[in-house]
């Protein structure tokens, strides 16, 4: 069973959000708590990623970022730090990557980037994980092959209509514009995955 997760204030936004008279944004916040899941119904599948995740914060205190990739088994296959806001890969890098998970931190709190999305698709990802110091995790699962041209067409859908969205409900006070910043990517991906067969999106805390 999915579970909300959310603080308080989260909670009673996506509730007034779905109570306006506004089919599409009602569709665009339901979706959206649908890829949000509780710990206790991932708690089994996210011990995987906590020796990673201490790993990297206690390499990079959360002052930049840090990936590090994994095959199936949790074999270690290379780790890499970059930046507070970026890790650049050279392409024999990214060709170790092809069909195995990367674990990496983002010292901002912010869920998936379009760069992280653009990274699994284009280069045969099976997951990308990021996590904040809070202990939210945002993963994206991939099961096929995907097309960059389809991938491009999607996100640029899903980033349209979670910028609409986000307006709205910015007018409508429902959102203040630091809120809407936060939500707005969450939005994007929600709605960006369930657009695209084989791709799943949530979010988790652990």
């Amino acid at each position: 069973m999915r579970v909300y997760l959310a603080d308080s204030g989260r909670e009673k936004r996506y509730n007034k959000a779905i109570s306006l008279n506004d089919d599409k944004i009602k569709e665009v916040i339901i979706l959206s708590k649908k890829h949000i899941f509780s710990k206790g119904y991932k708690t089994n599948e996210y011990k995987f990623y906590e020796p990673y995740k201490s790993k990297i914060l206690k390499d990079t205190n959360n002052y930049k970022e840090k990936a590090i990739i994994v095959d199936n088994n949790g074999t270690i296959i290379f780790e890499k730090t970059g930046t507070q806001k970026a890790i650049e890969f050279n392409e024999s890098e990214l060709k170790k990557m092809k069909g195995y998970r990367l674990i990496h931190n983002h010292p901002s709190g912010s869920t998936l980037s379009f760069q992280d999305v653009m990274l699994a698709c284009e280069h045969g990802l099976s997951e990308i994980v990021a996590f904040s110091a809070r202990g939210v995790y945002y993963r994206l699962i991939i099961k096929g092959k995907i097309e960059v041209n389809e991938f491009m067409l999607k996100y640029n859908i899903a980033k349209k209509e979670a910028s609409e969205v986000i307006v709205k409900l910015f007018s409508d006070g429902v959102f203040t514009k630091k809120q809407g910043d936060l939500e707005y990517q969450h939005l994007v991906m929600s709605i960006f995955a369930n657009s695209i067969k084989g791709v799943s999106y949530e979010q988790t805390k652990y």
